[in-house]
């Protein structure tokens, strides 16, 4: 099994707090929802959350996510155990702090291990809400795809390192119909990747069926892919870490069959050339309202500290997509190699986190468009991490409520440092956290 590189999450280092110590931004204010312990609720939330909002309102109800420790640490899952996955609900009845409760630990045997994330089909998770997932480890290591239901975790698909591939990494998609779709970073045909397909069982059967909708070569399709994300017309996009023109990776979408036909095809939107265009796009993509997709380097740019980047479709009577950078993290206040996706907001503006950098325990950041095309985006550091109480080394992504609260995981520091959490030299057992006052416009 090949070693699939995952630098954002291997860099290094009371119920509720405030941190008033470390805010980059004087209107920020960052409060600590939860501190993991380093027992069965886990260590190094270093994953996307899943939001649980009701209704017409959107009002936040939960959050939803998955972490490093916890499980069963028999070897299944290397040296940092399996993992869990856990929900977070909001605090009730006048009270501050928010409940945690762990919904399943992973043993790295038939349920997997390494959880990387949770996705639902609906915004509002009830006690029948199915949840999906992936697992990196798992089945002789090799991974899984899972549904999650109130406590109970099904294994819906194990990776067998063959045909199908091996080791996802990231959250799953799901189309209207009910199929599931995950990138898996080694195995294939040639060993550098794909993306299945898996259609759930119909008849009164049990069983899904896996179809591998491409194969990566290690060519200029690209190899070893990372997380996907769909489009309203079931197109799928994702980058690669290599591969590509150079072997710096690309970025690639893949275009249903169309009616009649069963062959996906593969379309390189960008080849990363490494320098300035910037290297190794770890994250997941973001879309835009006009077409255009949004990512993330963990290296490359100006300053070789990786950069955010847009990429703007074909002009008409064109056929090439343009690259456009609109930040290079120079390492210092900005923060530096993120490897987390992007969100947007509803003036355009481009929100995210840096996992080093800074105090070198990263940065949460605010991009915003310039008023002319050709000016330049401007950057605002919303919060720099101390690596204490407030977290350190912010490797997820953040997620939005409808009030404009920013969400968000950190990998390390917080209130708890327990043994289990230091076997990766780890400095507290991360936290769970919020920023106000950021000036996202939902």
């Amino acid at each position: 099994m090949k070693t699939r590189l995952r630098l954002d999450l291997r860099a290094g280092l009371a119920a509720a707090a405030i941190c008033a110590a470390c805010p980059a931004h004087a209107q920020v204010t960052e409060t600590v929802l939860y501190n993991f312990t380093g027992g069965n609720d886990g260590f190094g939330p270093g994953r996307p959350l899943l939001a649980d909002t009701a209704g017409r309102s959107g009002a936040l109800l939960g959050l939803y996510g998955t972490d490093w420790g916890a499980g069963d640490t028999n070897g299944n899952c290397l040296v940092f155990g399996c993992g869990a996955a856990f929900k977070l609900t909001l605090p009730r009845n006048g009270r501050t702090a928010w409940t945690e409760k762990t919904l399943w630990d992973f043993t790295g045997n038939g349920d997997g291990g390494d959880a990387t994330g949770l996705i639902s089909r609906r915004p509002r998770i009830g006690h029948g809400t199915v949840l999906y997932g992936t697992t990196f480890f798992g089945n002789n290591f090799n991974g899984t795809v899972f549904s999650l239901t109130g406590h109970q975790v099904t294994t819906i698909w194990s990776f067998t390192g063959g045909s199908d591939g091996a080791n996802p990494f990231g959250q799953p998609v799901i189309d209207a119909t009910g199929n599931v779709y995950a990138s898996a970073q080694d195995g294939g045909s040639s060993y550098n990747g794909t993306v299945i397909m898996l259609t759930p069982p119909g008849n009164g059967n049990t069983a899904w069926t896996e179809t591998t909708i491409w194969n990566f070569s290690g060519g200029n399709d690209g190899a070893y892919p990372e997380p996907i994300i769909a489009d309203k017309d079931g197109a799928l996009y994702g980058t690669t870490q290599g591969g590509g023109s150079t072997g710096n990776g690309v970025v690639f979408k893949l275009i249903p069959p169309a009616q009649g036909q069963t062959a996906w095809t593969e379309q390189t939107l960008w080849s990363f050339a490494g320098g300035n265009d910037g290297s190794l796009s770890l994250a997941p993509l973001t879309l835009g309202r006009h077409g255009e997709v949004y990512g993330t380097t963990y290296f490359g740019g100006l300053y070789g500290n990786g950069t955010v980047f847009r990429l703007l479709p074909p002009k008409a009577g064109h056929t090439d997509w343009t690259e456009q950078i609109l930040w290079n993290f120079t390492g210092g206040s900005d923060g530096a190699t993120t490897g987390s996706a992007v969100i947007l907001d509803r003036t355009g503006a481009v929100f995210g986190t840096a996992s080093q950098g800074a105090s070198s325990f990263g940065t949460a950041f605010k991009l915003t468009p310039p008023g002319q095309s050709n000016a330049a985006w401007s950057e605002t550091t919303l919060w720099t991490f101390s690596g204490g109480s407030d977290g350190g080394e912010p490797v997820g992504p953040l997620t939005a409520d409808n009030t404009g609260v920013l969400y968000g995981t950190a990998f390390e520091g917080g209130a708890n440092d327990a043994p289990a959490c230091d076997q990766y030299g780890n400095i507290g057992c991360g936290v769970v956290f919020s920023l106000t006052g950021t000036g996202y416009v939902p």
